[in-house]
């Protein structure tokens, strides 16, 4: 499909190497590989001073599912530590440089489909590491002036009290955007173009600049020349085609998510050793005449006040938060245990992982898809996403894109639209709530977790959807309960709860539902539609599930009923008890009849033991 990355042959890098490389891609057999490391300490905390780095070689040439199983990873390289080898990295590479030039040039295999032997050869696509191992494998520059891996010429880094910035960033906006204009980023306005990249020859003369740097950390540093990005020339460089790649490093973003996460959160809660807003900080915002109101304040001869920013919590909302942290549970595989994160204090977070934020990006699509006050603005959308041409997967892009674009379009027309309108497009609050059980029209819902410690159940949801274009009944069970808290304003409270369901699997190869005309059974062990788990709670209907004696294991027969406290009646009826004292739903439900009664061999069974009864006994009875 085009546009749509499933693959790594799908990506540009693959398709630019195989232009390139018309020999190399003309058979099918060659192998495109993926290089990965990192460092890690195998003493976990144990001892903090120890780094072991593996080198993984990943092949290509497989399907998505298969490419990046553990199974298929080849451990190439184990670099022992105590320390990261820092510029050593290329000795430790000669023996795995040795075999990829070998299979460069082609190495001599046999294909069990054929005969015949042929030259089979193997290519590095790319290195996959995170921000410093970019340094460590490839001696490209991640500290100082430099460390900008976007910026080849005309560097965006900045000296401050003690650090360097790269504060640069509006540079690559379109140019009459808005933000270039302003003067409350760093004092001043923007109106250079993006720096430029380095042209073949000039990354060239870089790297000859550095050919002569030789191993060792015991070797006297050389002062670098304005402008060097590179300290030394990897080892990588000598294959024949690493100059024609077009992605030659990917970082992980995963490392880089984590960082920027625990930044933040250590600013929110003002964690000692964690937060960005130090001192210093405020230093520079005097320094750079932006921001007075959090430039430090004297307020006497020997002391100064440093005023509280607004972003930052207080003790109780701390207290709150962490609360609130301690109290979020994911399902199984979705989301590390956040709730451990949260010290013992309840005022610090600590371990948190990458996943935990991902979310709430979904929740808001579907919110916005599920009112029909939108449908005319994502038809709007629609249109303009066709009238840019090409080949755009347009439900992906909306699904992703869609929530930003609606703010900006009714951001422009704030004036000509109502309220609720405009509060749904400003996006909800990022501090979502979640509740264990709610009543909805009077109907009481239970968490699965809550249900355990109960005798009674009410977890199960049934919705009807859309599956391969037709209309079906899909049936779960409750998770979590999400509530999204919009803008309130005019005395107007706004606010969205949605159900987070897990959806039986009713298909596949071995079908997880059953009817037999009289009941409906699901196997509860299974599920499907994992990325679509949100669910309105005018959209639920609640069920409750028993055991199947027939099937058994994990299979379930769903129960649906009525309500004995509801009733039914529309709005221009008159209700029991009101025109006169009987009152009959019309619309009663029939139960299904077996058009064909089954034979049955034997009115008794023989395979039970006997019950023996006295004469008197029967006889007494008899009179």
């Amino acid at each position: 499909m085009e546009n749509d990355l499933s693959h790594p042959a799908d990506g540009d890098a693959w398709k630019y190497f195989d232009n390139i490389h018309k020999d190399f891609a003309a058979d099918a057999r060659n192998i495109r590989l993926g290089l990965a490391t990192d460092g890690f300490n195998p003493y976990g905390n144990m001892s903090n001073s120890y780094s072991m780095w593996p080198v993984f070689v990943v092949p290509y040439n497989l399907p998505p599912w298969a490419c990046m199983d553990q199974s298929n990873f080849m451990l190439t390289l184990l670099i022992p530590g105590p320390s990261s080898p820092g510029k050593d990295f290329d000795v430790f590479m000669e023996p795995l440089m040795e075999e990829l030039q070998e299979l460069s040039k082609g190495v001599k295999s046999y294909d069990a489909n054929s005969p015949d032997k042929f030259d089979l050869r193997a290519a590095i696509l790319w290195c996959i590491h995170d921000y410093p191992a970019l340094h460590t494998l490839l001696g490209r520059a991640t500290a100082g002036y430099q460390a900008c891996v976007r910026c080849d010429k005309e560097n965006c880094s900045k000296k401050l009290r003690n650090k360097i910035c790269f504060i640069g960033h509006r540079r690559w906006l379109p140019r009459y955007h808005p933000w270039r204009s302003s003067k409350e980023y760093n004092g001043a306005t923007e109106r250079r173009e993006k720096p430029a990249e380095f042209t073949p020859e000039e990354l060239k003369e870089q790297l000859d600049r550095v050919r002569h740097v030789i191993p060792g950390k015991l070797q006297k540093k050389r002062k670098c020349e304005d402008g060097q990005c590179w300290s030394r020339r990897s080892c990588l460089w000598d294959l024949t085609y690493w100059e024609d790649l077009k992605l030659r490093h990917n970082l992980d973003v995963m490392h880089i998510e984590k960082n920027i996460c625990d930044n933040l959160i250590g600013t929110f809660m003002n964690i000692q050793g964690k937060t960005k807003d130090t001192v210093n900080s405020r230093l520079d915002l005097e320094d750079m005449g932006i921001r007075g109101d959090l430039h430090l304040q004297p307020v006497s001869a020997d002391s100064s006040e440093m005023p509280h920013a607004w972003y930052t919590m207080s003790k109780q909302e701390k207290i709150a938060f962490c609360e609130f942290i301690k109290a979020v549970r994911f399902p199984d595989g979705y989301a590390s245990n956040i709730s451990k994160c949260v010290a013992a204090d309840k005022c610090k977070l600590q371990g948190l992982k990458t996943h935990d934020c991902e979310d709430y990006d979904n929740m808001v699509w579907y919110v916005l898809r599920s009112c029909p006050e939108v449908d005319p603005y994502i038809d709007l959308c629609k249109q303009e996403l066709n009238q840019r041409g090409g080949q755009i997967n347009v439900d992906r892009w909306l699904a992703k894109n869609f929530a930003r674009w609606f703010q900006t379009h009714i951001g422009k027309m704030q004036n000509d639209v109502c309220p609720d309108l405009y509060a749904l497009a400003c996006k909800p609050d990022f501090r979502v709530r979640l509740y264990s059980a709610c009543f909805v029209d009077s109907v009481r819902y239970h968490t699965v977790d809550r249900k355990k410690n109960k005798k009674t159940q009410n977890s199960g949801i049934v919705s009807e959807g859309d599956h391969d274009g037709n209309s079906i009944d899909f049936f779960g069970q409750l998770k979590s309960i999400i509530r999204l808290q919009y803008n309130s304003s005019g005395g107007v409270h706004r606010s969205v709860v949605l159900f987070r369901c897990d959806w039986f699997d009713l298909g596949g190869r071995k079908p997880g539902f059953d009817d037999d005309g009289h009941f409906k059974s699901v196997n509860t062990e299974k599920f499907w539609y994992k990325n679509d788990p949100f669910l309105l709670t005018s959209q639920a209907t609640k069920v409750f599930y028993v055991p199947d004696t027939k099937l058994k294991g994990k299979w379930q027969v769903v129960q649906i009923f009525h309500h004995r406290h509801l009733w039914s009646v529309k709005e221009n009826e008159q209700g029991p008890g009101v025109a006169g004292l009987s009152y009959q739903d019309e619309d009663s439900s029939q139960v299904p009849v077996q058009e064909k009664e089954g034979t049955a061999r034997s009115r008794t069974r023989s395979d039970q033991e006997r019950v023996l009864l006295q004469k008197v006994i029967v006889d007494k009875l008899k009179k």
